[in-house]
């Protein structure tokens, strides 16, 4: 059994999955066997990867681990990963206190400062594109236009924690204009799009970041582009509407 020192950045008095970070992708994750103490932690994708903790003591038996509720992935308490509760991963929100004294009593007001700050640059430029959110807490981004009037197969990722980015494999077929969904198992559906030749898809692939592999996945029942993809309570990827291959607007639906 091993125990534990998180180096995170702790949220007192916060509401489960609350925000606690200037990253809107963290929460506050109540830390399991403490009182109204939780742990500043990414909370998306990867549900599937996560164990029980030691139900008579809330430990962990895999390294670099910590107990928290994260009822969204189980009703018990689960080992987190402790790359996932980085500061660098979930910067704090940063503050601006100003105390003011009047004849009656002190008063503080606490301003949130937001702002935008440049990272390194992509290696390929590119629009119409994807990004999504992988299960180690990278961001994938796939396709999209590029320069020279060429529609991209290329895929890249980003580490917050590096600032860097690296280029994966391509995709199969190149296109713009699809859709990304993080399914279940923590793999990327990429659905749809348009690709060279002006020629709207039907087909889909997905990713899967643990083995840096893209897979061809049956098609979508018509070619559409433009369409939306969304995410079902019972895990399945709901794609709806879009253009077909004439130019026209579609209003048929499909689930994957």
């Amino acid at each position: 059994m091993t125990i534990v020192h998180v180096s995170g950045q702790l949220c007192q008095d916060t509401t489960q999955y609350g925000r606690c970070s200037m990253n809107n992708a963290c929460g506050c994750l109540h830390m399991a066997g403490a009182n109204s103490v939780g742990i500043c932690g990414f909370l998306y994708g990867f549900c599937s990867k996560l164990t029980p903790c030691e139900s008579t003591d809330n430990l962990c038996d895999e390294p670099h681990h910590t107990c928290v509720h994260h009822p969204r992935c189980s009703s018990h308490p689960v080992c987190y990963p402790l790359s996932m509760i980085d500061q660098q991963l979930c910067p704090p929100i940063i503050v601006t206190n100003t105390t003011s004294t009047t004849t009656t009593a002190p008063s503080t007001t606490t301003t949130v400062t937001p702002g935008w700050t440049m990272t390194t640059n992509m290696s390929v430029a590119r629009y119409g594109h994807t990004a999504s959110i992988l299960s180690n807490g990278k961001i994938l981004v796939a396709g999209g236009y590029g320069n020279n009037d060429v529609v991209l197969n290329s895929a890249e990722s980003y580490d917050p924690l590096t600032n860097t980015w690296t280029m994966t494999t391509n995709m199969s077929v190149p296109r713009k204009y699809h859709t990304a969904s993080i399914l279940s198992n923590g793999k990327i559906l990429v659905a749809g799009g348009f690709g060279n030749n002006r020629v709207s898809l039907n087909s889909a692939e997905s990713y899967d970041p643990l083995t840096n592999t893209w897979t061809m996945t049956t098609n979508m029942s018509v070619p559409r582009y433009s369409h939306t993809a969304s995410i079902l309570s019972n895990g399945k990827i709901l794609v709806a509407g879009g253009y077909g291959e004439s130019g026209y607007s579609w209003n048929s639906a499909e689930l994957y």
